[in-house]
């Protein structure tokens, strides 16, 4: 799924407004399909900055946040808010 992830945000990026926020969610606790694609963004994109998504549930990691079962009594996932420059 990273090739499909990586495209997807590859063509939502672009339609952000200037000063507007881009949530990036999957379930998933797999660091290549969450921190490390928003890493990627945030290096091809000078443009952009991470905001933290959920300051009161999960753990950072990375630009963003994991929440898992054992954890957080959820599902797995990882979320990051991307905010793209003015």
């Amino acid at each position: 799924m990273i090739t499909t992830q990586r495209h997807v945000l590859a063509l939502a990026a672009p339609l952000v407004k200037p000063g507007g926020a881009l949530v990036y969610a999957v379930c998933s606790l797999i660091a290549d399909e969450g921190a490390a694609q928003i890493e990627r963004l945030l290096a091809e994109n000078p443009g952009w900055s991470a905001e933290d998504p959920l300051p009161d549930f999960g753990r950072p990691m990375g630009q963003g946040r994991i929440l898992s079962p054992m954890h957080d009594a959820t599902d797995g996932f990882f979320v990051a808010r991307l905010i793209r420059a003015c």
